[in-house]
């Protein structure tokens, strides 16, 4: 194989180098921590999963310039080499003025390449784009500990009453709750909470509800006054329903939310961070 040959099969491999760092690069900019911690747990089956995952979110803007730079490389080797294969089909006596222009040309387009491949897009994406929102891990331990009331196995709750200001009610399995609501507290399953149907309060009552899995919102519910959080492993499913679904003075907080239907949500008002703590948020716990 000659050396135009041996060029090209050279800048086949650089093309694959710049699109393997261009990926990554912007992988780097996009990525899900709660999901990379999820899939890193799956793989390792350990707690060293979660500190990997938080290492990488906080070295990923050194990987990112790591990945542009090594992208502007494979770049600039390709246009090299580009350069270099012309002079070759030329005759000698323009060959020298040839090689002139062409360095020439190369500095000019590594310049372009330096501000448009790597400066501005690094530049746009760190301050440009919005800082992700990663939801706190629901402890437990630290609900089971501090509960005040415990149910050992799945149950259904209709119109859910809260003997004490802030009660903390444990579930060791799946909740089925709906109707009115009397008092305040939080209400913590260890698996799936479904809304068969409307779940309201009045306007000195609040109920929390906090699911390690998912919360399945049925078609019969239209009015839910509650602060609703579906954590990082489960999904907020609203089922299939053409009745317009209200979320009044309420929350609706999760990794992922999966709406069949329409929505209609207002905010809480009510939630400082003394309400919170009060609740036993998760994030918001001491």
């Amino acid at each position: 194989m000659d050396y135009v040959g041996w060029a090209v099969l050279l800048m086949c491999l650089l093309a694959g180098g710049t699109l393997f760092f261009s990926v990554n690069a912007v992988a780097l900019r996009k990525f899900s921590l709660v999901k990379l911690q999820d899939a890193l747990r799956v793989a390792k089956k350990n707690s060293a999963s979660k500190d990997l995952a938080e290492k990488l979110g906080e070295d990923s803007e050194k990987l990112i310039l790591t990945c542009s730079l090594f992208q502007l490389i494979s770049n600039m080797c390709i246009l090299l080499l580009l350069v270099s294969i012309f002079p070759d089909a030329l005759k000698a006596e323009s060959r020298h003025a040839f090689t002139a222009d062409s360095v020439l040309a190369f500095v000019a387009v590594a310049l372009v390449l330096l501000v448009f491949n790597l400066a501005l897009p690094h530049a746009w994406a760190k301050y440009a784009g919005q800082p992700p929102i990663f939801f706190p891990e629901i402890d437990l331990t630290y609900y089971q500990a501090g509960a005040h009331v415990v149910y050992t196995s799945s149950t259904t709750l209709v119109d859910p009453t809260f003997a004490s200001l802030f009660e903390l009610v444990y579930v060791n399995g799946d909740l089925s709750i709906q109707g009115t609501v009397s008092g305040t507290g939080t209400i913590v399953v260890d698996g799936t909470v479904t809304v068969e149907g409307d779940l309201v309060c009045s306007d000195s009552d609040v109920i929390a509800l906090i699911a390690v899995d998912d919360i399945l919102i049925e078609e019969p519910a239209a009015t839910i006054n509650a602060i609703v959080y579906g954590g990082t492993h489960g999904k907020i499913r609203l089922r299939r329903s053409s009745t317009e679904l209200k979320l009044l003075n309420g929350v609706l907080a999760g990794d992922a939310v999966d709406s069949q239907r329409p929505l209609h949500v207002t905010h809480a008002t009510y939630l400082d961070d003394e309400t919170k703590e009060a609740l036993h948020l998760p994030g918001h716990i001491s």
